[in-house]
């Protein structure tokens, strides 16, 4: 709550605090482990479909366009987001702190 994060803080208590992280090892279902029951949501490795992968085109794009992005228009898009973490490791709070607090 104290950094505002108001949908995180109400989601933990209307489950009552027993949200928790499975240990792979735990059974789920009928004599399955946690591991057994994501490795069958899992897909298969396959080969490449190179009839569906584009080759590169070759375009030019107009400098302009990038010229348009500046630090100001970055700042209002992450003044915008909301969520939970991803591959970065950063909320979208964090991202609100760092980009606007120069």
């Amino acid at each position: 709550m104290g950094q505002g994060k108001v949908r995180e803080a109400t989601r933990l208590t209307s489950q009552g605090g027993s949200a928790k992280v499975l240990p792979m090892s735990d059974q789920v279902y009928e004599q399955r482990t946690v591991y057994d029951a994501l490795i069958e949501k899992h897909p298969a490795v396959g080969e490449l479909q190179h009839d569906i992968v584009s080759e590169p085109t070759g375009r030019w794009v107009h400098p302009v366009i990038f010229e348009e992005i500046a630090g100001l228009s970055i700042m209002e898009a992450a003044l915008h987001t909301e969520g939970n973490a991803g591959l970065s490791g950063l909320d979208a709070y964090a991202w609100k702190r760092m980009c606007s607090s120069f």
